[in-house]
């Protein structure tokens, strides 16, 4: 009972600062060729089991069983909770805002690791390409030992003319402590997602 009251705490004061200080961040895409890709990317926080039912994930680097979220999943989600927009960013490194760190850094520290997957969070992001269809995707976890016992991680897939992709992972990654970073590679095309430093 004291835990669920506890997360229910640490989980609205995380939507509560998210939306008193949304952090969306259009990005101007000027500069960029008429055919460059570019990606839209949505961040959202759900309940790891709403991400990966019924279970959640097994580990940071095993592979778990969780069904295929659609981009109609998300899109149920972005109506009721706080979420995070970056629009039209050409190859580039990619910075989350401060704000979003922030609820990510205040959820951190309350140990999820310790916790069973009910009460943890997953950060569920949905790229959005222009200009990609059909091409190889791979998206590369790359951690520094110094930080974190996190685990690289390497996935690989295909568009498959959806032009859309969506990856999920525990919240906690996300720390802005752990210094992570994410390569997504597209058609040739590299992004940069960091966490910090």
């Amino acid at each position: 009972m004291k835990l669920q009251l506890i997360k229910r705490l640490v989980l609205g004061t995380i939507i509560l600062i998210m939306i008193v200080f949304p952090d969306v961040q259009p990005i101007s895409a000027q500069g960029a060729g008429a055919n460059e890709p570019l990606l839209t990317l949505t961040l959202c926080i759900v309940g790891e089991t709403e991400a990966c039912p019924p279970n959640g994930y097994k580990d940071y680097g095993r592979p778990s069983n969780c069904p295929t979220l659609t981009p109609e999943d998300v899109n149920i989600w972005l109506q009721d909770k706080p979420a995070h927009q970056l629009v039209d960013i050409p190859p580039q490194e990619i910075k989350l805002g401060v704000r979003l760190l922030e609820a990510l850094a205040t959820y951190s520290n309350d140990n999820p690791a310790s916790k069973p997957p009910s009460q943890r969070e997953s950060m569920v992001l949905m790229f959005k390409f222009k200009n990609l269809q059909d091409s190889a995707v791979s998206i590369h976890r790359v951690t520094d030992k110094r930080y974190t016992d996190i685990p690289d991680w390497n996935w690989n897939g295909r568009l498959d003319n959806e032009m859309r992709l969506i990856y999920h992972e525990r919240a906690d990654a996300f720390s802005p402590g752990y210094k992570i970073k994410w390569i997504i590679t597209v058609g040739g095309k590299s992004w940069r997602l960091s966490t910090g430093g």
